[in-house]
């Protein structure tokens, strides 16, 4: 497969509660790495599997509670977190705030409360993740707002969203991208997607390198080329034309001794 579903810890030590949770997750599309009832699994977790996403219970049994293995897996890289707890003091809300979640739900929630958190959590990482490359520049406080040809981009991923569920890309696995009309036609080996944008906008937004255009309708992934000439790129057996316009942009993708 060259697409994914989101993928998300729960942190539960609550057996039954976290299988229907993750049964749950699992209809919606998501893809639950695993239940975690207590930090030495879910560290373990954590670190075999990657998870976009960490969704924990605030009171759960063993040395630490949910907060404090936020705090500790936080140690190792940052990732969005949403807690779900049944506990409604100020403390424990203090306490959790310290972690910076993304969400903090009440128990009992809707399911639709809890797939909105989902996407505006990984929007708002994403978000935080480029200010944080441009930390001088001064970014306006604004409205999040995920319409339906959002792309949001972690490292070397995409999400795209699709059926209104974000779907996961890696963009090494591109073989390229064609404009048709008003859309864009994101191709790979086995799926393709559309997306109501132009090529450049598509581009601009995605911003990665190894996707360079070589015609006004066209931009592939040089990495995927199996072989090329001054008008035409093979790919998988399929060509692709290169216009005079963008010959020398393509040609300066690769390292010319």
């Amino acid at each position: 497969m060259t697409t994914s579903a989101i993928k998300i810890l729960l942190i539960e030590d609550e057996f039954i509660l976290g299988m229907d949770i993750a049964d749950t997750l699992t209809a919606e599309g998501y893809r639950v790495v695993g239940v975690a009832e207590d930090y030495t699994t879910a560290l373990e977790l954590f670190q075999a599997h990657t998870p976009d996403l960490v969704l924990c219970d605030v009171q759960i049994q063993g040395p630490y509670d949910g907060i404090g293995v936020i705090r500790r897996l936080s140690a190792i890289r940052s990732f969005p977190v949403i807690y779900l707890t049944a506990f409604t003091d100020t403390v424990t809300f203090n306490n959790a705030k310290e972690t910076r979640p993304a969400a903090y739900l009440v128990k009992p929630y809707q399911l639709s409360t809890l797939r909105t958190s989902i996407e505006l959590a990984l929007h708002r990482f994403t978000e935080e993740t480029i200010e944080a490359g441009t930390p001088d520049e001064e970014v306006p406080e604004h409205e999040v707002t995920l319409g339906r040809d959002s792309i949001l981009r972690i490292d070397e991923v995409i999400f795209i969203k699709k059926d209104g569920r974000f779907i996961k890309i890696q963009l090494t696995d591109i073989i390229c991208i064609i404009a048709e009309g008003n859309y864009v036609m994101i191709k790979l080996a086995t799926t393709r997607y559309l997306l109501r944008l132009s090529l450049g906008m598509f581009l601009e937004k995605v911003n990665y390198s190894r996707l360079v255009r070589t015609h006004r309708s066209y931009a592939v992934n040089v990495t995927k080329v199996d072989n090329f000439t001054e008008s035409e790129v093979m790919i998988l057996d399929q060509t692709y034309p290169i216009s005079r316009q963008y010959r020398d942009d393509f040609l300066r993708s690769f390292m010319i001794r």
